[in-house]
C-alpha cells in the first residue's frame, strides 16, 4: 500500500468508530482507556509501521508483511 499518514489515521479512526457503533466500550472519561481505544492502538501498532519486517498476527498463520510499504524500485 502506498497511503499517507492522514489516510491511515482516517482508516484507524473509522475502525474505532465502527467498534463504538457495535457496542464496544468507549473511553472512560477519567482514564481515557477503553476497548475501542485498544482496538485502534492494536491496529496502529501492527499496520501503521512503514516498511516493518514480517510480523506474526495470528498464532496459526506464518509471519507476513503487514506494514505500509511501497517499493518504488
Amino acid at each position: 500500500m502506498d497511503i499517507k499518514a492522514p489516510e491511515m489515521h482516517y482508516f484507524i479512526h473509522n475502525i474505532y468508530d465502527a467498534a463504538l457503533s457495535l457496542g464496544v466500550a468507549g473511553p472512560n472519561l477519567i482514564t481515557h482507556v477503553g476497548d475501542a481505544i485498544s482496538i485502534g492502538v492494536g491496529i496502529d501498532n501492527v499496520f501503521n509501521k512503514k516498511c516493518s519486517p514480517p510480523q506474526k498476527i495470528a498464532p496459526y498463520q506464518p509471519a507476513g508483511l503487514q506494514g505500509i510499504c511501497s517499493d518504488n524500485a
